[in-house]
């Protein structure tokens, strides 16, 4: 858990079912861990989630018990992705594609050779991501490309 935060939201009063309870509250880390951007992917998931206890009054039908809820929510932190040593700099590079780069035995392989540009990679998440790629060579059809 990298943030856990307690709000009162009604003191004394009473909530009825459809009345809208607003809150708000600041989004950073109440321990030493940095928040980071939500990711859902193949390796790794980053999720935040939300969690509601509600005690409903100990004169009612339900006498004092706790309801709870939850729900998730993604997140994008200002700046991440950028390397604080290079600020909002662009950094530039240059890339190739060749079989020796991606297949250890290269001798029955067809042959081709991609290249491009990554317009920077030091970049905000949250940002395009740009650059180009080029098909030099390839003894194949290229029927479709993925990035």
């Amino acid at each position: 858990m990298m943030m856990s935060k307690k709000l009162p939201l009604s003191t004394g009063g009473t909530v009825g079912p459809n009345d809208p309870v607003r809150f708000d509250f600041i989004l950073e880390s109440t321990t030493q861990n940095p928040l980071i951007d939500a990711y859902i992917g193949v390796e790794f998931s980053i999720i935040y989630k939300v969690s509601v206890n509600i005690k409903t009054p100990s004169d009612g039908p339900h006498m004092g018990k706790i309801k709870s809820g939850s729900a998730e929510f993604y997140c994008a932190v200002p700046g991440s992705g950028i390397d604080p040593k290079q600020g909002r700099s662009y950094v530039p590079q240059d890339y190739s594609i060749k079989p020796e780069s991606v297949v250890q035995n290269v001798k029955d392989n067809p042959k081709f050779e991609f290249s491009g540009k990554i317009a920077s990679v030091n970049c905000c998440f949250s940002e395009c991501f740009d650059g180009f790629l080029m098909c030099k060579d390839s003894d194949l059809q290229i029927k479709s490309i993925e990035i």
